[in-house]
């Protein structure tokens, strides 16, 4: 059963609560399903020229990264929405596609036809070169609603995918780069080589493993570590950590 939809103040307020949160996606698709029955969201950032990189995915069933990981490895190309975009062109997009605009047939097959979606709607808005683009899906058993509704709903919600973007892009990267980017946000004096042996030392890596990865000799990683514990005014790996945490 549909959500009632209470309006876009409470909209924008639910919303911008969940920014950061791992239920936003399911929000998203809440809204859109009570403003016209859609059955996936999907959220990307893009730059012409690169590939999309997935903000939030959510189906009708709970969170989903299959069709989208196919999309992005396979398919973006052939995209006639993304084919809309040009540095010179509007800075906002909007566009209802039919599975018969498709013309790749495994494009087609796999993003449409397989999961039974008649069409989807896609909205995007530029900053700089960058592009943050939100489509919904629809399935063939269901009623076309207020397509207006929804695309002030998703004028709303594109500078709050912008923002979770922002605030989730560091969970999503690896330990080690995680830690290299914090290192390098609160010690900008420390030198790359510096940083990358500390943040080895936190992962417990010893000075002949730290050596092993960087193509230096352990004796030359304890130096690098003495000097950034030097810059910085800790003497340990634990007041390291601490510092980070902080």
């Amino acid at each position: 059963m549909r959500a009632p939809f209470t309006g876009m103040d409470e909209v924008a307020g639910d919303l911008i609560q969940a920014i950061g949160r791992a239920d936003l996606d399911a929000q998203l698709l809440t809204i859109a399903d009570a403003l016209i029955g859609a059955d996936e969201v999907f959220a990307y950032a893009y730059s012409p020229g690169g590939a999309p990189n997935p903000i939030l995915s959510c189906d009708r069933s709970g969170r989903t990264d299959a069709r989208p990981a196919l999309y992005i490895d396979r398919f973006y190309r052939l995209d006639p929405f993304l084919a809309q975009m040009s540095p010179t062109g509007p800075d906002h997009l909007a566009r209802q596609i039919s599975a018969w605009d498709i013309v790749d047939p495994d494009y087609r097959r796999e993003c449409f036809d397989k999961p039974r979606f008649a069409e989807k709607l896609s909205y995007a808005a530029r900053t700089g070169e960058a592009w943050t683009v939100l489509s919904f899906y629809r399935r063939h058993d269901r009623q076309t609603a207020n397509i207006q509704t929804l695309s002030a709903f998703s004028t709303l919600a594109l500078p709050v995918l912008r923002k979770h973007a922002e605030l989730t892009a560091e969970a999503r990267q690896p330990p080690l780069a995680r830690l290299l980017a914090r290192l390098q946000r609160r010690h900008p004096e420390l030198s790359s080589r510096e940083r990358e042996v500390c943040v080895r030392t936190l992962m417990g890596q010893t000075a002949a493993e730290i050596g092993d990865h960087l193509g230096i000799q352990p004796s030359t990683a304890l130096t690098y570590r003495r000097r950034a514990y030097e810059r910085i005014g800790v003497s340990s790996a634990a007041q390291l950590v601490c510092g980070l945490l902080s």
